[in-house]
């Protein structure tokens, strides 16, 4: 499954927008608050945070938190609870800068008729 996932999220990866591990894998994960997961539930998203962990440690992505407000919140005290979403986006080092401001002009233009 950890082919699988890695390969899933490699597509999925964007260097604009950020995502969370659940857009990253649509599908093989479940929509559920951490408390409501099984096992295995579990199991499928740390083995799709390790491969990110990997990922992030390789600088390949790095992380962004967003805040989202709590489903429930834990204590009916605390209003407006958010918690702290890891999102995942592609880093990239930029376009090739070319060899001299002549290059781009020695291109031709295609035309459409």
């Amino acid at each position: 499954i950890e082919q699988l996932f890695e390969k899933e999220i490699r597509k999925a990866l964007s260097p604009v927008w950020a995502k969370t591990t659940l857009e990253l894998l649509p599908g093989y994960l479940p929509n559920k608050p951490t408390s409501a997961l099984s096992g295995d539930e579990l199991a499928l998203y740390r083995s799709a945070f390790a491969i990110l962990g990997e990922m992030v440690k390789s600088h390949e992505v790095e992380v962004l938190f967003e805040e989202e407000p709590a489903e429930q919140p834990s204590d009916p005290a605390i209003e407006n609870e958010t918690i702290a979403r890891p999102r995942f986006k592609l880093k990239v080092q930029g376009g090739k800068k070319s060899e001299g401001d002549q290059t781009a002009l020695q291109g031709s233009f295609v035309s459409n008729s």
